[in-house]
């Protein structure tokens, strides 16, 4: 499959880790990159805020309203 859309890899990167562990940093730092390659993909951005949220302390909680709403916004 060719990938299209800028970050695409680091998304399902990032997903695959998401499925084996929601509180992995990994995933944090990869849909960070994939963001930053220009990734647009809202469900990423709800993936990061889950992950976010499951660290339970309040500035991630915080950051994970921030994608919670970036994920509204696309």
């Amino acid at each position: 499959a060719v990938l299209s859309v800028p970050g695409d890899g680091l998304v399902q990167q990032a997903r695959l880790a998401l499925a084996r562990d929601r509180n992995d940093r990994e995933v944090l730092a990869l849909f960070a990159a994939a963001f930053e390659a220009g990734s647009r993909d809202p469900r990423a951005h709800y993936e990061m805020a889950l992950s976010y949220e499951s660290s339970g302390r309040a500035h991630d909680t915080e950051r994970a309203l921030e994608h919670y709403a970036a994920a509204l916004e696309l």
